[in-house]
């Protein structure tokens, strides 16, 4: 039983990390100089532009993976668990 709870936990660390090291390894690198002139051009214009999204949106986004990460650990410490609450001792 320990095997498979360190297994799939390993597996849950590699998903992470694949998950976090996708959007670096997608970002494109500029070779040249008029590729970053260009950049800079684009980047002026977006600093004019009104702010995308709502802050609100992100707290939820953080306060959700909190939440799933809690119910994840909740969940983990359960496996194995063999009382099952019915002696009387919970009120």
């Amino acid at each position: 039983m320990f095997a498979t709870l360190a297994r799939v936990r390993v597996l849950v660390a590699a998903l992470a990390l694949a998950v976090a090291a996708a959007p670096a390894a997608a970002a494109p690198v500029p070779s040249s100089l008029a590729t970053r002139t260009t950049e800079a051009a684009h980047t002026d214009a977006a600093a004019d532009a009104p702010p995308a999204g709502s802050p609100e949106l992100g707290v939820l986004l953080i306060i959700g993976v909190v939440a799933v990460l809690i119910f994840m650990a909740w969940l983990l410490s359960r496996v194995g668990d063999e009382s099952s609450g019915t002696d009387g001792t919970m009120v």
